[in-house]
């Protein structure tokens, strides 16, 4: 969705998605598993809303502040257990951005300004199977659950980003850009 108010000058921009998220595991084999059914629910969520929203206002005729926020849920990419059998979550991730944009009349010259920071929580990470075994190793009677490489980890990540475009003609573009993160 899309707004303009006040004659261009205030963009409002949002957007959300809801969606069910669950997974189910099918266990194989005559051997009742360990949690004594051959299908098991391993994972159930409620139903997820991700959202994104922001805007941006005019200052002037070539300045524009800026503002965005989104919170979203993905479901697990690989579905394998952690090393010690417990299935996937779903990840959820948080995320704010400030920042200028400026740009002259003619758009030859435009750039922007940007602080950001996002935290998410369950995202799925691979290990070495070297760290899968010392955590979950093969025994006389094999390893606990089905076992794999992959976690979920929380992770924030941050930073500074500055971008400067330059169209000097109409075939030349030049970028230069630099970040802190």
């Amino acid at each position: 969705n899309t707004l303009s108010l006040l004659k261009g000058r205030l963009e409002i921009l949002s957007g959300f998605r809801v969606a069910p998220v669950y997974r189910v595991q099918m266990n194989q084999g005559v051997a009742i598993p360990i949690n004594g059914d051959n299908q098991a629910t391993a994972l159930i969520e409620k139903t997820a809303l991700s959202f994104s929203g922001g805007a941006n206002f005019g200052l002037n005729s070539w300045l524009r502040a800026y503002f965005n926020v989104s919170d979203s849920y993905n479901p697990p990419s690989a579905q394998a257990n952690d090393p010690y059998g417990i299935g996937p979550k779903v990840a959820h991730g948080l995320g704010k951005e400030v920042g200028l944009k400026v740009a002259n009349a003619s758009g030859s010259i435009s750039g922007s300004i940007a602080y950001y920071q996002t935290n998410s929580k369950n995202e799925q990470y691979a290990v070495t199977s070297t760290l899968q075994l010392a955590i979950n190793p093969t025994g006389l009677n094999g390893q606990y659950n089905a076992s794999s490489v992959w976690i979920n980890v929380d992770r924030e990540s941050k930073g500074l980003q500055m971008a400067v475009t330059a169209a000097p003609s109409k075939n030349w573009r030049m970028r230069l850009s630099a970040s802190e993160t």
